[in-house]
Order: C-alpha cells, then structure tokens, then sequence
C-alpha cells in the first residue's frame, strides 16, 4: 500500500480526469457520472460533495471481481498545530448493484455517508493525526448505507456480508504504510443496552480486534465513567 503522500499525487491527477470528463459530458446525470467515472472503469469517481475517489483495490470471488474499494482525502487542519488528514474508504458493489444501494441509500439518514457516496455498501471515516515523530490514527465511523428490505434483499445484502472487514483490511494496509502507532475510537458500551444490541456491539469489536491483532497491534476496551460509550484503542507492539 502506498502512502497518503503518494495517494495525494495520484488524487491531483484523478480531479484533473473528473473535471475533463465533466466537460466532455454536461449532460450526464449525477448518478450517470458515479456509473461512468471509476467505479467499474479506470477514471476516478466523483461523490456528491465534489471529493475525488479513487480505486485502490478490488475484491474478487472464485477469480471474478465482486466489489471494489475507493479512498477520498478531505483535506483540513484540526486545531493549530495539529495537521490531519481526513479520508474515507467506501465499498463499492457490483455495478448491477450500485442503484440498488444508491435508492436503499436515500432511505437512511439525510446527509449521512450513504449521501455522500452515492451507490456503495458503506463506509469508513478516519483522521490521521501527526503529533511529532509519531502518529495516530482515530477512527470516527464504518457505516453500512443500507438496510436489508425491499430494495436490499437478505440475498443481496449476504453476498456484501464482509465489507466491514475488507475495509478494516485496506486501513490496516495504509496503517502500516504510515507507520501508525496507535489507534482510536469511540463505540457503545456493551453492558449499556440490552443482551441483543450488546451482541451487535461486540461483533464490530470483534472484528475490529481480529484484523489489529493479525497486524501486530494490541487492542483494549474501557468503558467511560458515567457514560454509555467506550474507548477502543490498538496500540503497535
């Protein structure tokens, strides 16, 4: 996996593609260009608040590609002295798929990432922090864009089942391309809500857990005094 330096050089030269592309086609819907503009093709993508996305790895099944994974920078400084970079990594369905996924989208909350990433299964939003030599990686959301229902069938929604831990996959890739130390994130607390929803909760930990600790990380989970949530963190061995 290529640094986020690299990532950005290749960005720059991806939004150069989109605005030509968009000259060459006035006419293409917003929903025409996702389909046309990289998610099945080499050209990049371009979302809904005008960030570039470009394709960075593909996922196949019995050797025939199933789903494709994008990274989009949102560039920005958090405080004074504290540069980031915010990025999402966003999973991408079979192109017969993506209007499904882009209608189930609009059926979740308004301005969430469904809308902003037209088409996919979900997302992730992360925020690479540099704090001297070292640095840190938070973690603010993985989202599906869907419910399963009469736009996702049970069927549909089961052949994307892994999605989470492909894109945990993909971070972890980039993670070790950085050279991050540490990991962090908030979550509900388990032992907050109820025997059904705790099940749901531990599953994502779980899965978070598993692909840190194959990538030589330590992962712990304290829950914060007088609250429903928990800090998650993973820090390198």
């Amino acid at each position: 996996m290529v640094t986020f330096k690299q990532q950005k050089i290749r960005e720059k030269t991806a939004k150069q593609s989109v605005e030509q592309h968009l000259k060459n086609a006035k006419r293409l819907t917003r929903f025409s260009v996702i389909d046309h503009m990289g998610v099945w093709s080499r050209n990049p993508i371009l979302s809904n608040n005008r960030s570039i996305v470009r394709i960075i790895g593909e996922v196949k099944q019995k050797g025939l590609p199933k789903a494709r994974i994008g990274i989009a920078f949102d560039k920005y400084v958090i405080g004074r002295n504290t540069p980031a970079t915010h990025f999402n990594l966003v999973y991408y369905p079979q192109i017969n798929h993506i209007y499904k996924f882009s209608e189930a989208a609009k059926q979740r909350r308004e301005l969430g990432p469904g809308e902003k990433f037209p088409g996919a299964v979900g997302s992730m939003h992360a925020v690479l922090v540099k704090r001297g030599v070292k640095k840190l990686l938070r973690l603010s959301y993985i989202q599906a864009h869907f419910k399963t229902g009469d736009i996702i069938s049970r069927n549909i929604a089961t052949k994307y089942g892994g999605w989470r831990i492909r894109l945990l996959n993909t971070l972890f890739e980039l993670v070790e391309a950085e050279k991050v130390t540490k990991i962090e994130y908030l979550d509900k607390a388990p032992s907050a809500f109820s025997k059904e929803e705790a099940k749901t909760i531990d599953n994502r930990f779980n899965e978070f857990k598993k692909v840190a600790e194959a990538n030589g990380f330590v992962v712990k989970r304290e829950q914060i005094a007088g609250s429903t949530s928990a800090e998650i963190t993973a820090t390198k061995i």
